[in-house]
């Protein structure tokens, strides 16, 4: 058993791992989208004020006018573009039908089509940031609680089976309010944005009325949305702590930890609240956010520590328990990749009469039916991609990732699970949003990994895709991109003129062309290469 200070260190890095991640996702992400944002609103008020204003100022008798014959139709263009590239980045039903509604009104006002665009600014860009929190707290999530269970049975000297996280539980947990207000941080980023919103409009009338040229009524805007990327970062740094400390928690409770200490970062930024709780000591079972656990305050930068007393350290070596419950030796420096390759199995499903009777084919089958129609519906939600892994019985082998609307980037975990798996055990699924068939990128993915099976991808019009290596070769990326290319550029004389002559839109053209130049690949390395359109079925 390791001693109370080891269990401090390690945790007290484990933590920190966690919350630099948060920040890292901030300066990434949630800087990068209020900047775009900032810019899109600048210069749709410049564009408004060029229309309206004499000298540079605004008058809100100028403001109050209806809206021409030409702004109007003009005005209604720019709704159905909302709408559309809305649809792209997952906007709410509530917000669509505004947006029709707004696109029928005969008479609207210049002040009212300014505030319509400036709320459209506001829905894209917390739409936007809510997709991409799921992802990050989901991660925050399965890593606390994967990597305390590793240095648990690593200090500890016994090897504990762990079912893999089922992607239903980790939903409830990131949807399950856990403050007194009943709000999880999906309602906070909303509620975030109806406020920010609300200033925004207001400043623009009030700044119309007094007159305000245009740069100050664009600096105005600057420092609201400032304020609101301040309190975007307090969200995800706060929140961020929440599900490091509940993946710790529920760590614990799945492997019996009885107690648990409340360790503090103690610097100068520490609060008086983590001060006078650092080193002490709770029942698991009294675990309470914001009482006695992490995070007791905005921003909070304490965490949970197991607590088994005082003993001495055991030597190199220390007992796991195999898929058998046989105990055996392993070496204490056992890797984290290593520990999740042997203790961390797919979970189990209750067996009923039912499933003992379906064969292994028909279960599989029914896994890759369920993964359609899951990544369907986030794909015509986001329009982005999804990224899918099924193991041989059709079960998910590996948590969800999602991308953007061309290509979803493989993280060093996933690349670590699929280099050690067994041979053609995997099955990748993803949805292509413009219903093409695989890129050059992911024939590269299949041919590097042995583990993997097969490919799938399933299109946005339910088109489905099917490609496996096999027996076949096994390029190396130049040689397979360079074959790819070729046969890209030697259907182009083919599709290009039915594109010019109108007989093929450019969607359906590349769709055909992306088809048939991968139906030459896949017989070049002999590969097997399937495509099932939507009648087929």
């Amino acid at each position: 058993m390791k001693t109370s200070d080891y269990w401090q260190q390690r945790f007290e890095q484990l933590s920190e791992s966690l919350l630099t991640t948060g920040e890292r996702y901030y300066y990434e992400e949630v800087e990068k989208q209020f900047r775009l944002a900032a810019r899109e609103l600048e210069k749709e008020i410049s564009m408004w004020y060029k229309r309206l204003a004499l000298n540079n100022d605004i008058s809100m008798m100028e403001a109050k006018k209806l809206l021409t014959s030409n702004e109007l139709q003009e005005f209604r263009w720019s709704v159905e573009e909302y709408i559309k590239r809305g649809k792209k980045n997952g906007i709410t039903g509530r917000w669509e039908k505004e947006l029709e509604n707004a696109s029928a009104r005969v008479h609207i006002s210049r002040l009212d089509a300014m505030k319509l665009q400036m709320q459209q600014q506001m829905e894209v860009l917390y739409g936007n940031q809510l997709d991409s929190l799921d992802k990050h707290f989901s991660d925050v999530y399965s890593q606390s609680f994967y990597r305390s269970a590793y240095e648990i049975d690593k200090g500890i000297g016994v090897g504990t089976q762990l079912s893999q996280l089922d992607p239903d539980r980790i939903r409830d947990v990131l949807s399950k309010p856990w403050v007194s207000d009943g709000r999880n941080f999906s309602d906070r980023l909303w509620r975030d944005k109806d406020l920010l919103l609300n200033t925004l409009q207001t400043e623009l009338t009030q700044a119309t009325i007094r007159g305000e040229p245009l740069n100050k009524v664009v600096d105005l805007m600057a420092e609201k949305l400032n304020v609101a990327k301040s309190a975007v970062s307090n969200l995800v740094m706060t929140e961020t702590a929440f599900f490091a400390s509940k993946g710790q928690h529920d760590c614990f409770e799945r492997l019996d930890v009885k107690k648990y200490e409340f360790l503090a970062t103690l610097d100068r930024r520490t609060s008086r609240t983590c001060q006078h709780m650092d080193k002490k000591t709770f029942l698991l079972k009294e675990y309470k956010t914001g009482t006695n656990a992490p995070p007791m305050h905005c921003r909070c930068r304490s965490c949970i520590v197991p607590y088994f007393g005082d003993e001495e350290e055991h030597a190199d070596m220390r007992a796991a328990r195999d898929e058998n419950g046989k105990t055996k030796m392993v070496s204490a420096k056992l890797s984290y990749p290593e520990w999740k390759k042997n203790f961390v199995k797919p979970e189990t499903q209750e067996i009923s009469k039912k499933t003992i009777a379906e064969s292994k084919e028909e279960k599989y089958n029914k896994g890759i039916e369920e993964t359609y129609k899951k990544a369907l519906a986030f794909g015509k939600r986001t329009g982005n991609e999804g990224l899918y892994w099924l193991d041989e019985k059709g079960a998910s082998a590996y948590p969800d990732l999602t991308g953007n609307s061309n290509s979803v980037q493989l993280t060093q975990d996933l690349v670590d699970f699929i280099s050690k798996a067994p041979p053609r055990s995997l099955t990748s699924i993803h949805n292509h949003p413009g219903s093409s068939a695989f890129s050059d990128a992911d024939l590269s993915i299949m041919c590097q990994y042995p583990s993997i099976d097969c490919l799938r991808v399933i299109g946005h019009d339910g088109t489905e895709y099917y490609a496996s290596v096999g027996d076949g070769e096994r390029p190396e990326y130049r040689i397979l991109k360079a074959t790819y290319e070729k046969a890209i550029q030697d259907l182009m004389e083919f599709f290009k003129p039915k594109v010019q002559s109108g007989e093929l839109d450019k969607k359906s053209a590349w769709k055909e062309h992306t088809h048939q130049a991968i139906a030459k690949v896949a017989e070049k390395f002999k590969w097997k290469y399937e495509r099932t359109l939507p009648d087929e079925k």
